[in-house]
């Protein structure tokens, strides 16, 4: 087995923050801990917005460039799963908007921005939140229009509410939800694809493997001329891949 470093990605989840007023209540996610301690060193992300995408379950978050920002971390998370659930993901310096997929067609969701000055600089997250409740698929204009799902064959009321990740000899590999409805697809033919908590695709083909953004960017890859990468692979909680490899 071979060790290597791949990405560090730190997770947190934020603190639950009510107010109650004239006896109604309303729901506003509090910041990541720790984000507002200390006068920021740059200023904070401004102009957050989100909007829903072309396909179910997608969501473009934007914001507005901070001078001299090393990078940028997106966090998102559904009401019903605040304060779990919370999922983020770091963009380079030279983007300012990321497509978040995975999404609950029809759910509300909370997204937010933060940004620092160095690459192990302390995140600054923006004042605000940008809420959207994404849309739902379209029922048929004809009712007797028949849709194929992908990938479904049969559904039962007490499934696991998520989404199902698999490859096919076609070269690509498809997302679907809970009644086989396409939620993304990446143009490649991989062995083992695995879906990560930042929605990128890790997977290996022909002595390499790969990490692809949802947009369909190579992260990172990398390759092995001593032997043959065998059956699995994993990435660890503190980013690195862990292989099997096959002596040849």
């Amino acid at each position: 087995m071979r060790l290597f470093y791949a990405r560090r990605i730190r997770c947190g989840i934020a603190a639950a923050l009510v107010a109650v007023a004239i006896a109604v209540i309303t729901f506003t996610p509090a910041a990541p801990a720790g984000a507002h301690d200390a006068a920021p060193a740059l200023p904070r992300p401004a102009g957050v917005t989100a909007e829903n995408g072309d396909t179910a379950g997608v969501v473009i978050v934007s914001w507005e460039a901070v001078a001299g920002a090393a990078g940028y971390r997106v966090g998102w998370v559904a009401h019903a799963d605040y304060p779990n659930h919370f999922r983020y993901a770091d963009i380079p310096a030279r983007k300012t908007a990321y497509t978040v997929t995975g999404l609950d067609p029809g759910a509300d969701y909370w997204f937010i921005v933060a940004s620092r000055d160095r690459q192990d600089g302390a995140w600054q997250w923006a004042e605000g939140w940008a809420r959207l409740t994404l849309s739902a698929f379209a029922a048929p204009d004809v009712l007797d229009t028949v849709v194929t799902p992908v990938g479904l064959l049969r559904g039962e009321p007490g499934a696991f509410r998520g989404y199902t990740l698999f490859g096919t000899s076609s070269n690509a590999v498809y997302l679907i939800d809970n009644q086989g409805r396409l939620v993304h697809r990446w143009e490649r033919r991989f062995r083992n694809a695995k879906l990560l908590e930042n929605g990128n695709l890790m997977g290996r083909a022909d002595g390499r493997i790969w990490e692809i953004a949802p947009d369909g960017n190579v992260v990172w890859e990398w390759g092995y001329s001593g032997g043959r990468l065998h059956h699995d692979h994993l990435k660890l909680p503190n980013g690195n891949v862990l292989l099997l490899i096959r002596p040849c």
